[in-house]
């Protein structure tokens, strides 16, 4: 079933705005982020049981604010960002705003923070009254997706253009997205894929492929079956979408599946639990299958899997994993991309960190040294670093700095000095992070520069940021 999206007069109707076709409006002149604030995570786990209603079959755009003029929004003023949050407003806002509603802010290089404007086609500035709720970024694409609600509650979708802050305006069709299908299991995973054609895929109720060739047109599909529920889907760089099925009506789930770009189905052999998936720096689908012992040796095993699906035929290769430290069970919570590497992470019980280098060029998985830290809670990576921010033996907050060739880490502040909310970097290590200040109690936002300089920029706002993100 495929699906056009074009906004209806009745959306607009209910929301009390003339509604305009989707389109992209007039241009202008925007980490891998793993990172999960305190709240954040408690607003997962809230969203986690009751799920959110986005993207159905369609990107939403329809702008249910108007002006004096009844304008229409066509534009978010990102020019110059190289960052974007969302914060409720305290005293930093630049429409004086202390009402503690969520706002939209942006911060450029130089670390000047300013609220976003709302524009129309015609680049004025419009009165919009659209609350900001989350924003989702995908990994090398020229989109991400802004999550408003109008003041009658209600929730659009908004697909924006990373480039000059185009929006494109879609109607929802009441589908529900959980969060808990972030893909491949892991908590800093992406909501929203792209393939190598970069088209979209994402979770509601089951996954749906969304092609954005053409944004004046832009077509949503089902690619799963409808007879079962998908969890933890990962796309390879083909397009095969790669899941663990949950048949309706049984209530646990089946053997890995994939569905083939071409349409097909291949159910995966092997008796295997799927924790954790990823798309491998070959495009290929890769997973750690079921440990087990050997009956020899007594070792415990640990089988690396990759999924081919090729015109040659659908098969699996097996490694095993050896000379290495695996979590148990293979529950990893983050990953991290690189170059030419791949790495998993995840907190040991009772205490420590367990870092795997999965691959790399040698194709030899390793371990990389952690540092002296009893557990982490946020982890982002720039091209040849990993961020780690939590807390040490003596439960301190705590930022480490690691290089990932060397295993060299590096504390950057005093520990205790901040207790990290969110952070984000750039490819070449311009960190952004809003904290709290353990020295006053005050919530501030900060840079820290590749050369390692801490700065504080803002200490006004005083809020702790819904979602951080880089997008220059």
């Amino acid at each position: 079933m495929n699906m056009n999206f074009k906004a209806t007069t009745a959306a607009a109707n209910n929301c009390g705005a003339t509604f305009s076709s989707a389109k992209p409006m007039e241009s202008g002149d925007h980490l891998k982020n793993g990172a999960i604030s305190k709240s954040h995570t408690s607003r997962r786990n809230f969203l986690n049981k009751i799920g959110i209603a986005m993207l159905a079959a369609a990107v939403v755009f329809g702008s249910c604010s108007k002006d004096k003029n009844n304008s229409q929004l066509a534009k978010l003023d990102i020019k110059g960002a190289a960052s974007l949050f969302i914060a409720p407003s305290g005293s930093g806002g630049t429409r004086s705003t202390t009402d503690g509603v969520n706002r939209l802010f942006k911060i450029s290089d130089d670390g000047v923070i300013q609220e976003v404007s709302y524009l129309d086609e015609d680049g004025n500035q419009i009165e919009e009254t659209l609350v900001p709720e989350m924003m989702y970024f995908i990994d090398n694409s020229d989109y991400f997706v802004a999550v408003f609600r109008n003041p009658n509650g209600i929730g659009s979708y908004y697909l924006v253009r990373k480039s000059d802050g185009a929006v494109f305006v879609l109607e929802t069709t009441g589908i529900v997205v959980s969060q808990s299908s972030r893909t491949g299991g892991f908590r800093n995973s992406e909501i929203i894929v792209q393939d190598a054609s970069k088209n979209l895929y994402f979770y509601a109720s089951r996954v749906f492929k969304l092609d954005v060739s053409n944004p004046n047109s832009l077509t949503s599909e089902p690619v799963t079956p409808d007879t079962e529920i998908p969890y933890n889907f990962t796309v390879s760089a083909n397009g095969d979408v790669f899941y663990s099925p949950m048949p309706i009506g049984v209530g646990h789930w089946s053997s890995p599946r994939v569905r083939k770009s071409n349409g097909g189905l291949f159910n995966v052999p092997g008796e295997n639990h799927l924790y954790n998936s990823w798309t491998g720096l070959d495009g290929k689908i890769r997973f750690l299958g079921q440990q087990k012992t050997n009956n020899e040796t007594y070792i415990t095993e640990y089988p690396l899997i990759t999924v081919n699906i090729d015109s040659s035929g659908d098969s699996v290769d097996e490694e095993i994993l050896e000379d290495i430290s695996v979590l148990y069970f293979q529950f990893y919570t983050h990953i991290l991309r690189f170059n030419s590497r791949i790495v998993l992470l995840g907190n040991l019980h009772p205490n420590g960190v367990n870092i795997l280098e999965i691959e790399n060029a040698s194709k030899t998985p390793r371990n990389i040294p952690a540092p002296a830290m009893s557990s982490f809670r946020i982890a982002i990576s720039s091209n040849n670093f990993i961020y780690l921010s939590g807390n040490n033996a003596s439960q301190q907050p705590v930022l480490f700095k690691i290089n990932v060739a060397t295993s060299e880490a590096k504390s950057l502040f005093t520990a205790g000095a901040y207790d990290i909310f969110a952070m984000t970097v750039s490819a070449n290590d311009e960190l952004t992070f809003n904290a709290l200040r353990m020295s006053d109690g005050k919530k501030i936002i900060g840079t820290i520069s590749s050369s390692e300089e801490l700065k504080i920029i803002d200490e006004q706002l005083n809020s702790e940021v819904v979602v951080l993100e880089r997008i220059q």
